[in-house]
């Protein structure tokens, strides 16, 4: 007697094999902890760089209010 075919699994990780879960997963974490870095990066560097522009206003305000 031959076997037959029962029920066809679909999708993603059909067989529940670790590796295939690997191989998704891995991949999206890369992607997606560098585009975390990025946008981080983005906003630590927004934050100084206003720090900074807000502090070089004063300088220049005081510098010329002290010149006679």
């Amino acid at each position: 007697m031959k076997g037959r075919i029962i029920k066809v699994k679909k999708g993603y990780n059909p067989n529940s094999s670790s590796i295939g879960s690997i191989i998704f997963t891995l991949p999206m974490t890369v992607i997606t902890s560098g585009v975390c870095f990025g946008v981080i990066s983005g906003i630590i560097y927004h934050y100084f760089m206003t720090k900074r522009k807000k502090e070089k206003g004063r300088k220049g305000n005081s510098e010329q209010e002290h010149q006679p």
